[in-house]
């Protein structure tokens, strides 16, 4: 009996392999269960390297010149240090298609207005708003790869002064249209820092004056180019750093009453807005 014993115990020499078997099956099954999530983070990681969405905010300051010019008037008033407010966001459902919302919140300065209009003070403000789509393409499948973007929207802007007689060179006035423009990104390291410029081109139709107006539309243009550069700090917040350029044209015909009878003017607004915001990506 104790001879048998002996070969019960000494009778199951594959223990040992089948034992290796059972965990190299339960190795394999481990790593096909773990290799989708792998897969799902590095996908969430490329897309939110690429996509670069975002909500923003922070401090602005806006210089400009202001041009008004008819057959007796050439008059042109500058806006020094006009501190603002910006704020945005910039949501990309897809890599390749976005939207975008800006605007720029001005809180008032005073401006010193033309010798033939009073040479005197005048509080002056200013608000610009932008809203548009995005479509972009990526020179290659790394995060890190280039893209050049495609974007068409509206923006416009109010101004609001107050009026000066006998003539006004600064009124309260809101002018709007659409715009198409260019862009191209550079991720310099991933999503860590990127910058990007774009220009633009547009048409201002949507324009609306008080009693003291210039007379009937018949025409305008407008241009500018834009610059980011954003600095990821910690986490998902960024110091995004921002310059900005908008250069509009504006036609008239018609009675205006600014002066006693003009008929025609031209105004030519000039801005060059700097800022650094807050940004957290989404």
């Amino acid at each position: 009996m104790h001879t048998l014993g002996l070969r019960r115990r000494s009778g199951a020499p594959g223990g040992g392999p089948v034992r290796g078997l059972l965990v190299g099956l339960c190795f394999v099954g481990l790593s096909a269960l773990a290799a989708p999530a792998v897969a799902a983070d590095a996908a969430a990681t490329l897309d939110r390297e690429r996509t670069r969405a975002g909500v923003w905010v922070g401090p602005s300051v806006i210089n400009g010149l202001l041009q008004l010019r008819t057959d007796g008037t050439n008059a042109d008033t500058a806006v020094t240090f006009l501190p603002a407010v910006a704020l945005g966001a910039e949501l990309w459902p897809d890599p390749a298609i976005g939207i975008a919302l800006g605007a720029e919140i001005g809180t008032g300065a005073a401006i010193r207005m033309p010798p033939d209009f009073g040479g005197v003070d005048v509080d002056y403000n200013l608000y610009r708003f932008e809203a548009g789509a995005r479509y972009r393409w990526y020179f290659g499948p790394r995060s890190g790869a280039p893209s050049v973007m495609l974007r068409a929207g509206l923006r416009g802007r109010w101004q609001t002064a107050r009026e000066l007689a006998p003539a006004s060179l600064l009124i309260d006035r809101v002018i709007a249209g659409p715009e198409a423009g260019l862009g191209f990104a550079w991720p310099i390291v991933s999503d860590r820092v990127w910058i990007r410029l774009s220009g633009r081109a547009g048409m201002p139709f949507f324009v609306r004056e008080p009693d003291t107006d210039s007379g009937q539309v018949a025409g305008g243009l407008a241009y500018g180019a834009h610059v980011d550069i954003a600095i990821r700090v910690v986490g998902g917040w960024y110091a995004q750093l921002a310059g900005d350029f908008q250069d509009e044209s504006l036609e008239f015909t018609g009675d205006g009453t600014r002066t006693a009878g003009v008929t025609g003017a031209r105004t030519h607004d000039r801005f060059i807005a700097g800022g650094l915001y807050l940004r957290y990506a989404l």
